[in-house]
């Protein structure tokens, strides 16, 4: 009899660890989402438009200033007879009991693409931030960042506008 091992590949070949460190005030610097790329659900994310959501949204950049902007572990799951206008709203907005870190800055790294040449994808913006863990979902964050065979997704689900085609 055989055995069968599946196990995390995202790491082998690069001589990375995994390891995060975050900087002196507990912020981690990670990309948090790509532009000009295809996400896990195979849609393509282009840049053309994201920009001016770091250049014009009242919201994001208000948010920023503030101090308040948050993110909410996972991701919402449609329910029951919930429309998908009532889906989608949803997804705009932050449920408070569900925080699970806090942004302190967001930006765009126009050449991220360029700078890893391993990617595949001189054209791939990254989605960078400051990100700290907090609120009620902090503590699940933290040990997720701290495990170093862990692969923390974001999602940039409050940059963008669904729509049904």
């Amino acid at each position: 009899m055989s055995n069968i091992k599946f196990t995390a590949t995202k790491l082998v070949g690069t001589g990375k660890s995994g390891t995060l460190r975050p900087g002196p005030n507990g912020y981690y610097t990670l990309p948090i989402g790509g532009l000009n790329i295809f996400n896990s659900m195979g849609a393509y994310y282009t840049a053309q438009g994201a920009r001016e959501l770091f250049e014009q949204s009242a919201v994001l950049m208000r948010r920023i200033a503030d101090g308040n902007l948050k993110g909410e572990n996972g991701h919402p799951k449609q329910q029951p007879g919930q429309s998908d206008d009532q889906y989608f709203n949803r997804a705009m907005i932050i449920e408070e009991t569900n925080v699970s870190h806090h942004f302190r800055s967001i930006w765009l790294d126009e050449n991220f693409g360029k700078d890893h040449p391993e990617l595949g994808n001189p054209d791939l913006i990254a989605i960078m931030a400051e990100v700290k863990p907090s609120g009620p979902h902090g503590p699940a964050l933290q040990a997720a960042l701290d495990n170093p065979d862990e692969n923390v997704c974001f999602s940039i689900r409050a940059l963008s506008k669904d729509f049904i085609q």
